[in-house]
């Protein structure tokens, strides 16, 4: 064992006061550090030994001779090893994760990049890694670094957060509740960060779009001359905080028009419905001459109008007034009964429409108009199709149910997704069960079996260049009278999956079904549970549409009415039951198990739930029980549900309120039964909950 000097070697000098390096590093003969040492003769006075990894030596009196002596010569070191069981990590956001633990051996410290996710925490010298997820994440990697003295070794893992359990966030309401504002209509519709909701009993005489600071804008101060002439609210979200946007109205609103029937919103721009509006003329874009209360021509009654507005940073601003292009003069179609928006595309229905020919008229069609079409089918119903280019709005086309019927009520509800659209007619009576992906002569009003009174049905429209067609018939596989089929309806953004409720189904069972069977038929369900409730689930393959899933609540009793609204985004389903009894404030989520049918407490009738599905690998599963903080009694929460990104907004229709505010829960604690105002009895409010 010997030192390098500059000197000789073995011979180290040294001048008082000088530090010299670890002496460790100046050892050559074996080429590795010497890692215990002992100095076997008399230290001088000053002089440091240090039985750790780096001696140094200082010298500060006179020069001596030591003798170093190696206790433990090392054997060469080795780099820790570092793995995983397993290489992908799938969490869910507010749920604590099992730890991951590496199986490392030799590491002295750990070392992670990229930083992890808010919530989860890495411990350097274990390398394992804790906590609470609390913001979502798609699969994103890491690499994991072990070390010692001798090198290291890294690991790459993968982590995704997925935004699972939706928890409440605020409560919703206009700044000037009145009594029954929701009667006869209340809609709803989610956009990113904005929402809008519909009241058509709202009864202001107010004619102009409002804006913050909403002056008057209370339920003592606004003029409620006109009854059910109805409104519009948009309310933003900042961070986790909700406010007000918008009071919208109709520039002619009128008494008993109904604007804000429908609802939905795309983006910046929303289209609102007035199904009993009364304007005799085609479309209107700005400066809107005559669209007055006194100015507009209100000879066709009930005819109905859709309204566009369109945001510019945060003002709203109308853009145009849509007509039928075949107005009946004293029919009362109801144009606007149904509204959807997908882009530059507007799908609006006329639920009592009389076409009965069950064609497809494209724009520009010469000659049609209301003296000139088919009026043999009553109420029937028609959805129409247009078309924006800039600020202007075009009428598309006219499309109708190849087997229009009386009653039919097509168009009931609609949803517009790119080039595809679904309608549904819940008044259709086919005893029909099977899909029919074609046109053949039992889809004719002349051929079809008409032995399922209302049972219903929902019928899917695909444009193609210019030219819209019918793609698909679609039926319950276990149809009956009267369970309204195609009551509420959505499409998934591609278009792709079609969600249909049936909230007067009256199958008992508590459990998703993904094939069909002999107890998924007509003659072979359950059905001792009256309008309990079911919703079913389609998907299309290229052009072909086929049944996937039977939902139903896993604590379904008799008049829940499970499926009296449903939405649905990527991979999750959310469906309102506005007859669920329970007294229930909580929110549940899996794998906690909601009590079943008899065990649950019914003690608040009708105060309404909704429930979260989730897709997985498997199929479709239960996901969360959603409750307001406030249930009470004939609330019907869940009459309204819509699902956007990470956000669930949830209508009840006769909440009672009378406070007019928003609750935020990031500014305050939810109201409860015990604490909200119920001074306003129906004047409805929206609960949103954040995933």
């Amino acid at each position: 064992m010997t030192y390098d000097s500059p000197v000789q070697r073995n011979s180290l000098n040294f001048l008082e006061g000088q530090k010299r390096e670890p002496m460790h590093k100046e050892f050559i003969s074996w080429n590795r550090s010497v890692w215990f040492v002992s100095l076997l003769s008399l230290i001088p006075a000053g002089c440091l030994q240090n039985r750790n990894l780096d001696p140094a030596f200082m010298l500060l009196g006179n020069p001596t001779s030591i003798t170093v002596t190696e206790l433990n010569p090392p054997s060469v070191g080795t780099p820790p090893t570092l793995t995983y069981t397993t290489s992908s990590f799938q969490f869910v956001k507010n749920i604590a994760i099992s730890a991951i633990q590496p199986n490392a051996a030799g590491a002295t410290s750990f070392s992670i990049s990229p930083a992890l996710p808010s919530g989860l925490s890495f411990d350097s010298t274990t390398g394992e890694i804790t906590g609470i997820p609390a913001t979502k994440q798609s699969a994103s990697s890491y690499t994991i670094t072990a070390s010692n003295s001798s090198g290291s070794s890294s690991a790459s893992i993968q982590i995704a957060v997925d935004a699972l359990n939706a928890e409440w966030e605020s409560l919703l309401k206009a700044p000037n509740p009145d009594i029954s504002d929701t009667s006869g209509g209340f809609d709803l519709d989610l956009s990113g960060d904005t929402l809008v909701l519909g009241m058509c009993g709202e009864d202001s005489a107010q004619t102009a779009i409002l804006h913050s600071p909403f002056a008057g804008l209370t339920s003592a101060g606004d003029d409620d001359s006109a009854s059910g002439s109805g409104a519009a609210y948009v309310f933003r979200r900042t961070g986790t905080t909700w406010a007000l946007e918008a009071y919208l109205k109709a520039p002619n609103a009128e008494a008993n028009d109904q604007f804000g029937c429908a609802v939905a919103i795309s983006g910046d721009t929303i289209v609102v419905g007035a199904r009993a509006e009364d304007g005799n003329s085609g479309i209107l874009h700005s400066p809107f001459t005559g669209l007055t209360p006194a100015g507009d021509d209100d000879t066709a009654l009930s005819a109905g109008a859709a309204y566009v507005f369109r945001r510019t940073g945060t003002t709203w601003a109308l853009e145009a007034y849509l007509k039928a292009p075949n107005i009946d003069i004293g029919q009362g179609d109801q144009f606007g009964a149904s509204v959807s928006i997908s882009g530059d595309r507007i799908a609006v229905s006329a639920i009592q429409e009389r076409g009965g020919l069950g064609t497809i008229i494209q724009a520009p069609a010469p000659g049609f108009s209301g003296a000139t079409d088919n009026d043999s089918a009553s109420t029937a119903g028609a959805v129409y199709i247009f078309e924006r280019t800039g600020t202007t709005w075009a009428w598309d086309a006219y499309i109708k149910a190849p087997n229009p019927e009386n009653s039919d009520l097509f168009g009931g509800k609609i949803q517009i997704r790119g080039d595809t659209l679904i309608a549904g007619a819940v008044g259709e009576d086919s005893g029909n069960t099977s899909i029919l992906n074609s046109l053949g002569p039992n889809l004719t009003s002349a051929g079809d079996d008409d032995s399922l009174s209302t049972s219903g049905a929902v019928y899917v429209f695909r444009k193609t260049g210019a030219a819209w067609a019918f793609e698909s018939y679609l039926k319950a596989p276990n149809a009956d009278n009267s369970d309204q089929f195609g009551v509420t309806l959505d499409l998934s953004d591609d278009g792709n999956v079609a969600v249909v409720g049936a909230y007067n189904e009256d199958s008992a069972q508590t459990t998703i079904s993904h094939s069909l069977g002999p107890t998924l038929t007509t003659a072979g369900d359950d059905d001792s549970a009256l309008a309990s409730g079911a919703v079913y689930v389609f998907r299309r393959t290229g052009s072909l549409w086929a049944f996937e899933a039977y939902l139903k609540s896993p604590n379904i009793e008799a008049n829940d009415n499970f499926g009296r609204s449903v939405s649905v985004y990527g991979d999750m389903i959310v469906v309102g039951s506005i007859g669920e009894d329970s007294s229930s404030t909580s929110i549940l989520h899996s794998p906690a198990v909601l009590p079943g049918p008899g065990a649950d407490d019914d003690s608040v009738s009708n105060s309404g739930a909704a429930y979260v599905f989730r897709k997985l690998a498997s199929g479709w599963t239960f996901q969360s029980y959603l409750k307001a903080p406030n249930a009470e009694a004939s609330d019907a929460f869940g009459i309204l549900v819509c699902i956007d990104g990470d956000l669930i907004a949830v209508g009840a229709q006769n909440d009672d309120d009378g406070l007019g505010t928003i609750w935020n829960r990031s500014t305050g604690a939810p109201p409860t039964p015990a604490t909200d105002n119920d001074s306003v009895s129906n004047s409805g409010a929206v609960d949103i909950f954040y995933k």
